[in-house]
């Protein structure tokens, strides 16, 4: 779920945290809907709400469109909340939707296999 504690005391000593962009104009909501840290992705989201700003709209689009699934991509939009988020998630852990690496060889291919 990414270091939410970490994040929350760095906003917490710098108060606009959450709207700075690194070297390569990157916020931390474009990392955090890359990555697929839902939970921070939130946590900005509100910090923006609790503070009245509104995210640029090209801004917006780049975290939307490099977003790391559909899920992630529903809370930018403001499709689902983060409870909504973490429950789909959870359901699809349930129905086995997670990658079966360990059966297949997953994208190894098994080339990490000892056997020849």
């Amino acid at each position: 779920m990414g270091d939410l504690d970490v994040l929350q005391a760095v906003c917490k000593a710098h108060n606009e945290a959450y709207r700075a962009l690194d070297d390569f104009e990157n916020s931390p909501l474009y990392y955090a809907s890359l990555c697929g840290r839902e939970v921070a992705v939130d946590f900005v989201l509100k910090a923006y709400e609790r503070d009245n700003r509104t995210i640029a709209p090209d801004e917006l689009m780049r975290c939307v469109t490099n977003a790391l699934n559909q899920n992630i991509r529903a809370l930018l939009q403001q499709k689902m909340t983060l409870e909504e988020v973490l429950q789909a998630k959870e359901q699809e852990s349930e129905c086995g939707e997670e990658d079966d690496d360990d059966e297949t060889g997953g994208v190894w291919f098994g080339l990490l296999d000892d056997e020849e």
